[in-house]
């Protein structure tokens, strides 16, 4: 599989991955302080997927400037470097995304991810951060009214998708803690956060249907949509 395909899927992991967890964080915690322990697991986690998102982003631009200029990745020149930065639509989103995770990064290694303050600038840079992912999919495909109905089918997906991944990994680390402590506070939170997972889990279900038959209807069309169940 070429580099920037890679590239590419590890860029929807590193930025799923950081943006559902701060979402996760602000509707689980964002009327009160998380538990001391949670805050530093899923701290970690998000500086982890950060990582991943500014390696995989850069990894990609380098490979569409290869791509783009027809030459290996070990003869990509500045200027051509350069060009895709500033003279593409997909170079300065790529842009875009490094310095909101280059924000997002510092933020996670200044401040203390659980105030209710740094929740909020978290869930704000990773619904930024979809949005740079969902202008450069197929959502830009159509205009007009068209094209702001499937960005907005685009968006929704990439949300929902990403509160989603970031309820496992987040469910993830509290049973993995639960597991090996024993305790019965961490076992008491583990039980919480499933209880609190199993209610939003509906809702995200629903977005994800919702928002994939519009995609299904821009990309797919109508006529061929009804063809799929015959």
């Amino acid at each position: 599989m070429p580099w920037i395909v890679w590239a590419r899927w590890l860029q929807f992991c590193g930025v799923l991955g950081y943006a559902g967890l701060a979402l996760y964080g602000l509707l689980r915690f964002g009327h009160g302080r998380s538990p001391a322990a949670n805050a530093v697991s899923l701290q970690k986690a998000l500086r982890a997927y950060i990582g991943v998102a500014i390696t995989a982003t850069a990894l990609w631009l380098w490979c569409q400037t290869a791509q783009m200029s027809g030459v290996g990745l070990l003869e990509v020149s500045r200027s051509d470097l350069i060009y895709v930065l500033t003279g593409t639509h997909s170079g300065t989103l790529a842009l875009t995304r490094l310095a909101l995770l280059v924000a997002a990064l510092l933020l996670a290694l200044i401040h203390a991810w659980q105030r209710p303050r740094q929740q909020v600038s978290h869930a704000i840079l990773g619904v930024a951060l979809l949005g740079t992912l969902a202008g450069s999919g197929h959502g830009m495909m159509d205009v007009g009214v068209s094209g702001l109905v499937h960005l907005s089918g685009d968006m929704l997906h990439l949300l929902a998708g990403a509160i989603w991944v970031g309820a496992l990994i987040a469910l993830l680390l509290e049973l993995s803690r639960a597991i090996r402590t024993r305790t019965m506070a961490d076992v008491t939170e583990t039980h919480r956060a499933l209880s609190w997972f199993s209610g939003i889990g509906i809702v995200v279900v629903a977005v994800l249907i919702f928002s994939g038959l519009i995609n299904s209807w821009f990309l797919i069309g109508p006529s061929r949509m009804l063809r799929l169940y015959h």
